[in-house]
């Protein structure tokens, strides 16, 4: 029998429902990270923030998170793990083979975190008489939750130590008030500098960016331009959103009349520059005004975690599978950062980033869907079929849930969306799919349920996606043929008559054939447009082909067209 240890840390959705504005959601989420993070580093090392603890370290193993293994030591795990982008990598567990007295070590490590903690917000806040009550409040919201005990070989340590922690969480024992809570004091002025010194998550977060901040919305939904004309588009940031923020100064006595006050004016005066800049005002479409928040999650991930937590060899699989989580984590946020995304939290197998629609990577347009498929790419590499067939299970997946909305809208509502919209996409029968809505300022909505082992028509959405909208950041003068016939068919698959017919005959592709030819019978449709309407067959024959149900058949075929088309109208088109 073997001892194991097994943590885990809240109240995470709480605090991050909580937050107002982008910053402010960043530093909570990241602040969780952090904190298992130097908890793990705390009980590894004995160190923390360059201070000796040795009572703190444990003489057991971490397997999760990956902290090396025995041939790798400390200094370069600690080296090798500064962040990029200001994501979090870490997940809210960890794993312990633990040795007698540890769990009395990792109580002393937690309270020696939550001082060191209140120390910072503290002297971040100018507050340093309430450190006493900083702790205190601390203490009392966050939630460090750990079990202990013996598991035999033929166990499951994961699944057992695992379960018993979900039981755990169910006690709620945090404040009720948080607006008096000197945490979220601190996560509201968590990228402001005090006496031109930023707080310590703004400097983990973001070590290599001189200005040390989360960036707002429409900066992610333009992040795009940044890749044309950098040192302009840089100049406009500067000008919109650093600039004015120069004089602010941490202070609790405003909190409460500036944490419901948002942006809008920055983010509108930003958006105003970007139209009357000859570099940019061509360029700008409507949908440089909406953003995405994506979700992702693993698929078949508890299957693996069965066969990998128990056995002789379960501390040595198990941190192999850490190693791929954490390598595959530090991947994806370099593809989100690249494309021009936020990465909030990027955990294990969990994903959660603000992207735009569409960006620009060496010089060539790109789409979420790109980003998707780099990211499935980056997941297949780490966890093989040859992994999976090693193990005896189905090779692990990644399914999303993804929202689109006007960059005004509530935060906390397009992020509850998205987080709907993965629990439906890990119920789609296979996984392995995409739930998508966009959700347009007027509040009409249009979605998509896409299972991406349907590998015919999903690479026809992709490549249509590609195809017809690659010319929307660049100077050229758009396909005007193109615009319209996109529109037009958008417009006819609205027509209930035209829906019924093409239902009909998709599955007959002579008849199809046949339909289209009649639908699209001017001069113009034989000639500028026949590609379009070739492509448009092409999509039309993959989907009814591969999707059974009507309703998804129509919705994924207009749902395709529409974002399409949705991404070629003027911030003035209707």
């Amino acid at each position: 029998m073997n001892k194991y240890l097994a943590l885990t840390i809240g109240p995470i959705y709480k605090t991050i429902n909580a937050s107002q504005r982008t910053r402010m959601l960043w530093g909570a989420s990241f602040l969780f990270s952090y904190l298992i993070r130097e908890l793990t580093k705390l009980l590894k090392t004995g160190e923390l923030n360059g201070e000796n603890h040795s009572e703190c370290k444990i003489a057991g193993k971490i397997l999760i998170p990956f902290v090396g293994d025995d041939k790798t030591p400390p200094e370069s795990w600690i080296e090798n793990d500064k962040c990029i982008a200001g994501e979090g990598k870490y997940p809210d567990r960890i794993l312990i083979h633990s040795e007698e007295g540890d769990f009395e070590k990792v109580q002393k490590a937690i309270e020696t975190l939550i001082g060191f903690l209140a120390g910072e917000i503290a002297t971040h806040l100018n507050v340093g008489k309430e450190i006493v009550q900083i702790e205190r409040d601390l203490t009392d919201y966050l939630q460090f939750y750990f079990i202990e005990k013996e598991i035999g070989n033929d166990e499951n340590a994961l699944l057992s130590l695992y379960g018993d922690l979900e039981v755990l969480e169910l006690r709620n024992n945090y404040l009720a008030n948080d607006s008096n809570n000197y945490l979220f004091y601190y996560l509201f002025y968590v990228s402001i500098k005090n006496n031109k010194k930023y707080s310590l998550l703004a400097w983990q977060g973001f070590p290599n960016k001189e200005n040390k901040r989360f960036q707002s919305l429409i900066e992610i939904s333009t992040a795009g331009f940044s890749k044309i004309e950098s040192e302009k588009y840089e100049s406009l940031v500067y000008e919109c959103f650093i600039e004015p923020a120069k004089g602010d100064e941490p202070n609790i006595k405003s909190f409460e009349e500036r944490r419901f006050r948002d942006d809008d004016d920055l983010q509108d005066e930003f958006i105003k520059e970007l139209k009357s800049n000859s570099e940019f005002s061509t360029r700008f479409k409507k949908y440089h005004q909406y953003f995405a928040v994506i979700y992702a999650d693993g698929d078949n991930i508890g299957a693996t975690l069965k066969k990998i937590g128990s056995g002789e060899n379960k501390d040595t699989d198990i941190t192999d599978f850490s190693k791929k989580l954490l390598d595959f984590d530090s991947k994806v946020v370099n593809i989100i950062n690249g494309y021009g995304g936020a990465p909030v939290y990027i955990g294990g197998e969990d994903i959660f980033a603000f992207v735009p629609l569409a960006s620009v990577e060496n010089n060539q347009q790109v789409t979420i869907f790109n980003l998707i498929n780099s990211i499935d790419k980056a997941f297949g590499d780490y966890f093989t079929e040859d992994y999976a067939k090693q193990l005896g299970v189905v090779q692990p997946t990644l399914s999303f849930g993804i929202a689109i909305t006007y960059f005004k809208n509530p935060l906390s509502e397009t992020m509850k969306m998205a987080h709907e919209l993965l629990g439906k996409a890990k119920k789609v029968e296979g996984k392995n799919a995409i739930e998508l809505i966009l959700e347009e300022h007027s509040g009409q909505q249009f979605r998509m349920s896409v299972k991406k082992k349907k590998k015919y028509s999903y690479d026809a959405i992709c490549n249509l996606m590609e195809g017809l909208t690659s010319k929307v950041f660049s100077k050229e003068k758009e396909d005007e043929q193109e615009k319209s016939f996109i529109n037009s068919i958008t417009h006819k698959l609205k027509d209930p008559l035209f829906k019924t017919l093409l239902l009909s005959v998709a599955n007959d592709h002579r008849r199809l054939d046949e339909f289209f030819n009649n639908s699209f019978n001017e001069p113009i449709h034989k000639g500028e447009m026949k590609p379009y309407i070739e492509q448009v067959k092409a999509l039309v024959k993959t989907i009814f082909s591969d999707y059974g149900d009507e309703k998804i058949r129509i919705d994924n075929l207009y749902s395709t067209l529409r974002l399409i088309d949705f991404m070629h109208k003027n911030p003035k088109d209707e």
